[in-house]
């Protein structure tokens, strides 16, 4: 089976990022949207309109854009590595603006290496028929979700969908970007379940459990590759 690998000082330049970045999600991205393959729109009918929307990376489309995001986990699976973000005070998993980037996972990756200090990941890839089938499904996201950001900064509320891909790190060393976090760390699978199941003093602060939860979805997801 194929290997996707990107190493922080080449992956602008790997083979599935030579194509137009637009034509390319339209091609291979919003067929396993618009399948259902995520199951995206079942829960957001209205993300069918913004597929087909040139604009819609950039941070200035409004009322809602797409974002990009990493789920990374540790080399054996059993961990999963997020930040305290600075602003908002939680821990979250790498991710930002795609920025007018219709590589999505091009930009899913750029976060991961500016936020972590990581040096190598490879793509968890769902199982396919043939390697050039494999290849292509690492531009799908393995799930999206639908995220209301409140008003900051002269920013009108808006929404953001983030695709969200599932990220396998080579090694454990991390550091976080100090402008963005305050804090990096693995937590186990068992805080994780521990703080999605809602358990009476297994409580972390910051930790959300729906993100807990989304963590928890890419390990399975990863496990059944």
């Amino acid at each position: 089976m194929v290997d996707v690998v990107f190493n922080s000082n080449s992956f602008q330049m790997h083979q599935l990022f030579k194509s137009d970045g637009y034509a390319s999600f339209c091609q291979h991205v919003s067929p396993c949207i618009l399948q259902g393959e995520t199951r995206a729109l079942r829960r957001y009918p209205e993300l069918a309109d913004i597929l087909h929307n040139p604009d819609a990376v950039a941070r200035s489309f409004m009322p809602a854009h797409i974002t990009t995001s990493s789920v990374i986990l540790s080399p054996n699976l059993d961990s999963c590595l997020l930040l305290m973000h600075r602003k908002i005070g939680e821990w979250v998993y790498p991710g930002g603006h795609a920025d007018g980037d219709w590589h999505l996972l091009r930009s899913a990756v750029r976060e991961c290496f500016e936020e972590t200090g990581l040096n190598t990941v490879n793509v968890c890839l769902p199982k396919s028929k043939s390697e050039p089938e494999q290849l292509l499904k690492a531009l799908c996201p393995r799930m999206v979700q639908r995220f209301v950001i409140r008003p900051h900064g002269g920013v009108p509320e808006h929404v953001h969908y983030d695709f969200i891909f599932v990220l396998r790190a080579t090694n454990t060393e991390v550091q976080h970007n100090a402008e963005e976090s305050s804090d990096i760390r693995w937590f186990p699978q068992s805080i994780l379940q521990a703080v999605a199941d809602g358990r009476d003093g297994e409580c972390v602060e910051g930790l959300d459990p729906l993100t807990a939860r989304i963590c928890l979805n890419a390990m399975q997801s990863a496990r059944d590759c």
